[in-house]
């Protein structure tokens, strides 16, 4: 991807949790790994902190 197609692709995904839309579902929207809208969201100056106390975690994986 090139720098260009990046920052319009960070630009949507501000928009998208901006307006309240849970990652899961721009997850799914985009095709995105949240990882890759976490770096993306980062870019546009939107905390980590913010996306994750939005999200909720997989039950697939329990500390002993």
């Amino acid at each position: 991807r090139g720098t260009h197609a990046v920052l319009k692709m960070a630009d949507i995904v501000e928009n998208l949790l901006r307006n309240g839309t849970p990652l899961e579902e721009i997850q799914t929207r985009l095709g995105m790994e949240r990882e890759e809208i976490i770096r993306l969201a980062n870019r546009k100056g939107i905390p980590k902190t913010a996306i994750i106390s939005s999200s909720t975690w997989s039950k697939a994986w329990t500390p002993e």
